[in-house]
């Protein structure tokens, strides 16, 4: 394991963990060298305790008998490597599927799945199975240790309408990657676990934008519309008039007395500021701007 770290090596740190979770090696900002049996499963954990993972051009590198396994710099809070484990017993090694119906081996196995086509899709181990099984779906890698709960994920269902079977409906878009993960609750299922993946429909709903329900997504309207004065047109007792509030405002600066800003404080901007910019109203009334760059570049305002 081979790590160049950046200016904040305090933050890195690393470990390597066997199949049944125990922790063989362990470092910080300075990788190592380990012999290990001959194909046993094995998993590189890095972490930095910013968030922001090492800064280019740092980063991990991962050899196995001299052979580049995996390397990356902008990894977040945590990333996980395994080396010589079967693919689809991680996240990060996900098995690619299509439509059909798939065995997951392990307790919890791992999908990707990119649809060529927009629409609702149904996951299901309904019929399938006998023990207790749950399903997630997530639109990135979640973080180590994987939570048996709806955490971070895109859509989850544990029991459904066919009992202690994960069933459910969920819309997928076109040339988005999806991680799904198909496992048992409290250990109940001792073999493989069946799932059926499957194209149900285009997205329907209401596609009425001048409706209370309208959703922006759906392609057939279902007949679900809904309007004034029905008592589940519930909505904002507030509205604004943008063009007003916009034409209302000005431009100033204001400097800040000291430039000690510390590192990823603008953590999607990367990098960092002295100046923040201000709008005053003609009431003498500030809004402090957040990001200013996006607002030069497309007149949208984010403020606070």
């Amino acid at each position: 394991m081979q790590i160049i770290p950046d200016t904040h090596p305090t933050e890195t740190s690393w470990t390597l963990a066997d199949n049944s979770g125990t922790i063989v090696a362990s470092g910080d900002s300075l990788g190592d060298t380990l012999c290990l049996p001959e194909n046993e499963c094995d998993m590189f954990h890095i972490y930095d305790t910013f968030g922001d993972g090492i800064n280019s051009p740092g980063g991990y590198f991962v050899y196995v008998n001299g052979v580049l396994k995996a390397s990356g710099s902008n990894f977040g809070s945590d990333y996980l490597v395994s080396v010589n484990c079967p693919d689809g017993s991680f996240c990060t090694n996900s098995l690619p599927i299509d439509t059909g119906t798939y065995s997951g081996v392990f307790e919890d196995s791992w999908f990707t799945f990119t649809p060529t086509q927009t629409g609702t899709y149904l996951l299901t181990t309904c019929g399938l199975n006998t023990c207790n099984t749950q399903i997630w779906v997530y639109a990135t890698c979640p973080t180590i240790p994987y939570q048996d709960n709806a955490t971070g994920t895109y859509a989850y269902n544990d029991d459904n309408a066919c009992g202690l079977q994960a069933d459910m409906l969920t819309a997928f878009f076109a040339g988005t990657t999806y991680l799904i993960r198909v496992g048992d609750a409290l250990n109940s299922c001792t073999g493989s676990i069946n799932f059926r993946l499957a194209y149900v429909s285009a997205i329907q709903g209401c596609t009425d934008p001048a409706s209370c329900n309208y959703n922006p997504i759906a392609v057939i309207d279902d007949g679900s519309c809904i309007y004034p004065p029905n008592p589940l047109c519930a909505g904002p007792d507030l509205q604004i008039d943008s063009i007003s509030f916009i034409s209302s405002l000005a431009i100033t600066s204001h400097t800040a007395a000291t430039c000690d800003v510390d590192e990823g404080c603008v953590t999607r901007l990367r990098y960092k500021i002295c100046n923040e910019i201000y709008f005053e109203d003609q009431q003498h009334r500030y809004a402090r701007l957040l990001h200013w760059k996006s607002f030069f570049s497309t007149g949208h305002v984010q403020y606070q």
